[in-house]
């Protein structure tokens, strides 16, 4: 074969180089921002210009950077091809380049337009017009077909020159376009760039490229990229086990009226409707707190945060460690001492879950620390990168895991994607797996086209998501509120597309018969209803806080005597009450746990029971709130937190001091079937609010008097209760001694 020139000088070949320099400085100076999830850190983030974060800032950019070059060179190098005799080849490029960029950033706007909520609400509210024009009439296909067309064009054409003209040039690019997908599909920024070193080299150091040439330069690459692929996807060895697995299907925020909720008389739920024809039903199902860590805490140990220590979002190291300790083990740690796979699976809400030792082998869940925080706002400047980062080109892989972590990114695909494929890969074996979806959690963060599934003519600052600020108590203007309810059911709808997905999954490896699945929330939602405000823990009134479902299918090859395989139990009951029903229905010895097996409960419908809750950290101290005016006073959460960097820096609450308050400062709630009663401190001395639950779901009228049989009944039980783990009663106030 005749040996041909490399058709590109040195200097086309530093053309993407100096696109993606102009692309990184122009983000930074266009679109910088210390805003996080509604609160500005423009003063915390000064602090992270010290010694001990440049490296972390310089690592960050210098990746960023290298992942626009990756980016972009495959890209311009095709393109440039188009026009590689033409004079004005830079300027072709430059434009066709451009055109592919923002077909694919207008793709990624409408399927996640949440990403982008700051960036046209806060910085660039001008540009709004056009936010409103690609939400209300495109779908994110209709761009990503243009973008693939511009793709494919140049493909075409150095597919001709490759066959029919033997152009080795055109033949490198087509195997270069190709690694470039198979390494951006895996995430693997460093092998694009190896391809890319591959081509300079081929440039610099040969004076003629041969196709043979090309092979050998590429050949490692491909062969790399594909064995990567094949090892996600990899069956493990095959482990015989009459053991059924066990799922627990969970997303943030779930409120319990949010099932078989109809809009326009049809439900939004209507693939968990489904399975709830075939599963016991615990209709008044509560949280014993309404903050997702110290939920799972308690959930996931069958124990109360005042026994274990995890009482909020930031617990000291002393408390972390407790969790899954001989004291304090986990359904998971139980269940790998049995011989189950256990994993867990989560995007942003989840990001608790590589905090502590929840009792899983395989966490597949963002971290939340300092270091994540900084990361995420320096991603966040870089809006153009959104698209490959969050998978709207080809799918996209992981180069940035802390993209998981976005609060405006809790779309379930990438979940479902990677839940997937770990059940296809470990499915002989005995699986306990958790998936914790985040969608529901504010800021809400429905993907296309859930976000315009309630409220298409609303063009107002929450038509996509909940801007959030603790420290605002004014309720907004009722169609707001709608629209926020709308957003927020989009989100309920959003995750129960992704449970049929899960259950399709399921099917597929003929697992869901014989599988154990529950369905539940780490806690509820207020949304403007009375004065409840929104959000959740600040507060015990009302239903929609502590109450969220439980739904339980059993196993075909289950047998219990005397209970249906479906049902429905009105009886109260606490996310307490999840071990030691899996405990009972695995045949394990329980220890002595304050939950009860819901399926002993299931037998009793008529026994009477008392539940408990409380509420969590106050994160800000200002606004009219009425729980403001019913608290201990103490410091927002800026001053609280202190970031830990011999913690992998996390952020946490170690001052004794503060910790003692804050278990002190708690509000408390013990729930029956008919009433609720919330245990309030306040600087004036204590107070009771006694409501009826049915006849007052709001909790607008106060019962409360010291003779009033029912209040006096669940206030010696609330005595007892935080009496059996060590606290004393001075005065009415529940002092807890000086631990974690």
């Amino acid at each position: 074969m005749k040996e041909q020139k490399i058709s590109f000088s040195w200097q086309e070949c530093q053309l993407p180089l100096y696109t993606s320099l102009f692309l990184f400085v122009f983000s930074i100076l266009f679109n910088t921002s210390f805003h996080y999830m509604g609160v500005d850190l423009e003063k915390e983030f000064s602090s992270f210009f010290r010694t001990q974060y440049i490296w972390y800032i310089l690592q960050t950019n210098l990746k960023i950077f290298l992942l626009y070059i990756a980016f972009i060179t495959p890209i311009m190098w095709n393109v440039m091809y188009l026009w590689h005799r033409n004079k004005k080849k830079t300027l072709y490029t430059g434009l066709y380049t451009s055109l592919i960029l923002t077909f694919l950033w207008f793709s990624s706007i409408v399927s996640h337009p949440q990403l982008y909520g700051e960036f046209f609400y806060l910085r660039h509210s001008y540009a709004l017009p056009l936010l409103y024009a690609l939400t209300d009439n495109f779908s994110p296909n209709f761009f990503s077909s243009i973008v693939y067309l511009l793709l494919v064009t140049p493909l075409l054409r150095l597919l001709y020159l490759a066959i029919l003209r033997k152009d080795p040039t055109a033949f490198y690019l087509i195997c270069l376009f190709g690694g470039f997908l198979l390494f951006h599909i895996n995430g693997n920024s460093i092998g694009i760039l190896g391809l890319l070193l591959a081509f300079f080299f081929a440039q610099k150091y040969l004076t003629h490229l041969t196709i043979r040439n090309c092979i050998f330069l590429i050949a490692p690459f491909i062969l790399f990229a594909g064995y990567q692929t094949w090892q996600h996807w990899r069956p493990t060895q095959n482990i015989q086990s009459n053991k059924f697995p066990i799922f627990i299907i969970a997303t943030d925020s779930l409120r319990a009226d949010r099932l078989g909720f109809q809009r326009n008389g049809v439900s939004i739920t209507p693939h968990i409707d489904t399975m709830q024809n075939q599963a016991w039903s615990f209709n008044d199902h509560h949280v014993s707190i309404a903050r997702t860590f110290p939920s799972w805490a308690d959930s996931l140990t069958g124990r109360y945060g005042m026994e274990h220590g995890i009482m909020h979002m930031f617990p000291s190291v002393e408390a972390r460690n407790n969790l899954g300790n001989r004291k304090f083990p986990t359904i998971g740690h139980v269940l790998q001492k049995k011989g189950y796979q256990t994993a867990v699976f989560s995007n942003f809400a989840g990001d608790v879950f590589p905090r502590a030792d929840f009792g899983f082998a395989d966490v597949f869940a963002p971290n939340f620390n300092a270091i994540t925080v900084l990361i995420q706002k320096n991603l966040d400047i870089h809006f153009l990168l959104y698209p490959i980062l969050t998978g709207s080109f080809f799918t996209g892989g992981e180069y940035f895991p802390e993209i998981n972590g976005m609060p405006t990114f809790g779309d379930s695909a990438r979940l479902l994607k990677q839940l997937k494929r770990y059940i296809k890969k470990h499915k002989s074996s005995p699986l306990f797996v958790t998936s914790f979806f985040s969608a529901t959690h504010f800021p809400y963060s429905p993907p296309y086209p859930f976000y315009n599934k309630f409220s298409k003519n609303y063009h107002g600052k929450y038509k996509y998501f909940k801007f959030v600020d603790p420290s605002v108590s004014s309720k907004p203007k009722q169609n707001d509120v709608q629209q926020i309810r709308n957003v927020f059911d989009a989100s309920i709808a959003t995750f129960d597309q992704t449970f049929g997905n899960f259950i399709q999954i399921l099917k597929e490896e003929n697992l869901y018969e014989n599988s154990l699945i529950l369905l539940t929330g780490d806690h509820g939602e207020s949304i403007y209803e009375f004065d409840h405000g929104h959000g959740h823990g600040e507060h015990l009134r009302g239903e929609n806080v502590s109450k969220v479902p439980l739904l339980l299918k059993l196993p075909n090859s289950y047998r219990i005597q005397n209970l249906a395989k479906q049902g429905v139990y009105s009886g109260v009951t606490s996310s307490l009450d999840i071990v030691p029903t899996l405990l009972d229905i695995l045949q394990l010895a329980s220890p002595n746990l304050e939950g009860k097996s819901l399926l002993k409960l299931a037998q009793r419908p008529q026994e009477k029971r008392f539940v408990y809750s409380e509420t969590g950290v106050w994160f800000s101290d200002r606004g009219e709130h009425f729980f403001q005016k019913q608290r201990i006073p103490y410091p927002n959460i800026l001053k609280l937190h202190r970031v830990v960097p011999e913690e992998n820096y996390q952020i946490m609450i170690t001052n004794p001091k503060y910790n003692k308050l804050l278990r002190f400062a708690k509000h408390r709630a013990i729930l029956s079937s008919n009433f609720k009663l919330i245990y309030i401190p306040t600087p004036n001395g204590v107070t009771y609010e006694l409501f009826h639950r049915q006849k007052d779901p709001g909790n607008l009228q106060n019962l409360w008097s010291p003779q009033h049989p029912e209040g006096k009944e669940m206030r010696d039980h609330l005595h007892s209760l935080v009496s059996r783990y060590g606290a004393s009663i001075i005065e009415e106030y529940i002092h807890f001694p000086d631990k974690f």
